[in-house]
């Protein structure tokens, strides 16, 4: 797990995310040379303590490898620090090497892949 800022204001999230379920979603941002990844549902329990969300993270040279295998277009999600798995009940999980693991749902998962595959998360600005 890496140290994250709670407040920070570079945190994305897909616009397919809507507020239906709550709006917890995949969130993203870009920090120096990696691209931090957490959930929102994290934030929105009021007994969790901010400074102990889960946040992993990919180096930008990984990140596309990731988002194409996110958005479909390759089967290969080793980025040698992420993996994700994927749930009978169409749920995902991502985990870090070091034991982080981030879960969401299947609404939550196809925002996000709906985000990807919309160009949301590319590393070019828009």
């Amino acid at each position: 797990m890496v140290p994250q800022q709670n407040s920070s204001p570079d945190w994305r999230k897909s616009s397919f995310s809507g507020d239906g379920g709550g709006g917890n979603c995949v969130e993203v941002r870009f920090v120096g040379d990696r691209v931090q990844i957490r959930d929102s549902k994290f934030s929105r329990i009021r007994a969790n303590e901010p400074a102990r969300q889960p946040i992993v993270e990919v180096r930008y040279g990984s990140w596309s490898v990731f988002v194409h295998a996110v958005a479909g277009l390759t089967d290969d999600f080793d980025t040698g620090s992420l993996s994700v798995e994927r749930t009978d009940d169409g749920s995902a999980i991502i985990r870090a090497v070091d034991g982080t693991t981030l879960s969401y749902t299947l609404a939550e998962w196809n925002a996000f892949v709906a985000g990807v595959r919309n160009g949301e998360f590319s590393l070019v600005a828009a």
